[in-house]
């Protein structure tokens, strides 16, 4: 099956599971990889999930049926001809607007890492460089992501914003300002509540409670 960068990376960003990337296994296969956003139990932080090419136009569906395998991320960047997109620098960058609070949404649902409550906004490109004032895209093919990182014990979110172009991944950071932290937070609790039927803090609870029954299991196995 012949397929190309730009069309791997497509397919992986409309199946949405999370960061995207692509290499070659040695003797030329072809694989793709994806983060895991299902991340209950803490052992699969550092993993990526590798999928053979003939299962990337239903990626979803392979990570559910498991068709793919988990493989430690430290080890894949040694042993494999692939560009690293999860290890990256955010610039710290500024709006020229404030946002508005109906223009933003989520989909997908949430991720809960390391105590980080991260959800995929509905912010489109138009918005981005409306909002932020950046200008990278630039062919039709070009796409941003954005994504809101909150913490619930600081009290306080960020946004991340991702430039993706064929042969590029640029990374901003912006800090809400007062205002709109507010209702930045009450949006997403709103969200996951719809989403996932719970509250933001019983969600923490549960991964908090998953995380300690694996140590004790490693405890008792070890």
């Amino acid at each position: 099956m012949n397929i190309t960068k730009d069309e791997i990376d497509k397919l992986l960003k409309k199946a949405k599971i999370g960061d995207r990337g692509y290499f070659n296994k040695e003797k030329g296969k072809e694989y793709c990889v994806a983060k895991k956003w299902q991340n209950t139990v803490g052992e699969y932080k550092n993993f990526v999930y590798l999928v053979s090419i003939e299962h990337i136009k239903n990626l979803k569906k392979a990570v559910k049926d498991e068709l793919g395998v988990m493989v430690n991320a430290d080890w894949i960047y040694k042993e494999y001809d692939y560009k690293n997109l999860f290890q990256k620098d955010e610039l710290r960058i500024d709006s020229i607007r404030n946002i508005k609070a109906d223009e933003l949404w989520f989909e997908d649902g949430i991720l809960i890492e390391e105590g980080i409550v991260n959800a995929l906004t509905t912010l489109d490109a138009g918005q981005v460089e409306d909002i932020f004032g950046l200008k990278e895209l630039k062919y039709d093919t070009d796409y941003y992501d954005v994504y809101l990182n909150y913490n619930p014990k600081e009290n306080n979110c960020e946004i991340s914003i991702v430039a993706v172009g064929d042969d590029f991944r640029n990374y901003y950071k912006y800090i809400p300002k007062e205002n709109e932290q507010e209702f930045l937070k009450e949006a997403l609790e709103e969200y996951t509540k719809s989403y996932e039927g719970k509250p933001i803090q019983e969600l923490l609870d549960e991964v908090e409670e998953l995380e300690q029954e694996w140590k004790r299991m490693n405890l008792m196995n070890g």
